[in-house]
């Protein structure tokens, strides 16, 4: 018969469904952590808007508030596949100026004073941009660690020899 040498995939069935857990498990890490990031975000907001109204001079002692505003900052997910998204927005029909209040405006009669704007929703995604990459890597990290993926239990055992009936090193 000759030399012969057999080519295949020892458990090739056993590693293709590791590898679809795996891909369910990125797909539910990736929304997890896109969810987190989202309420992350609408959290710094809140917070950075209540810091920045405490700070702005007041003419009189007066006990600084958000307003509505504060509560009108919310978050939202959407789950759906492919593409998993969280948005955080200032709900419009509770507190209609937001937009001022972030970008600034001019008051006033005949609009000559500036108040400048705070900035809480921009600089709130730029405190928490940087924290997303990190926290996605380590749950992407822990959910890998749950997967053998590559792992069979023919794969590297030991092999009898046809012709000689002695065992030699597995694959």
């Amino acid at each position: 018969m000759g030399l012969t040498v057999t080519v295949g995939l020892t458990g090739s069935a056993y590693s293709i469904y590791n590898l679809r857990s795996v891909e369910a498990g990125i797909k539910q890490t990736l929304a997890e952590g896109i969810d987190t990031a989202g309420k992350n975000i609408a959290e710094t907001a809140k917070r950075l808007l209540r810091e920045r109204i405490a700070a702005y001079p007041q003419k009189e002692p007066v006990t600084p508030s958000t307003g509505k505003l504060e509560r009108a900052i919310k978050h939202s997910f959407n789950p759906n596949l492919p593409q998993p998204y969280s948005r955080v927005h200032v709900d419009e029909r509770m507190a209609d100026y937001g937009e001022y209040v972030e970008f600034g405006h001019f008051a006033g009669a005949w609009g000559q004073t500036w108040f400048p704007g705070y900035h809480f929703m921009g600089d709130a995604f730029k405190l928490e941009r940087a924290k997303i990459g990190e926290n996605l890597k380590t749950s992407f990290a822990k959910e890998l660690a749950k997967y053998d993926v590559f792992k069979h239990p023919r794969v590297g055992t030991r092999i009898r020899h046809r012709r000689t009936g002695r065992f030699v090193a597995g694959a």
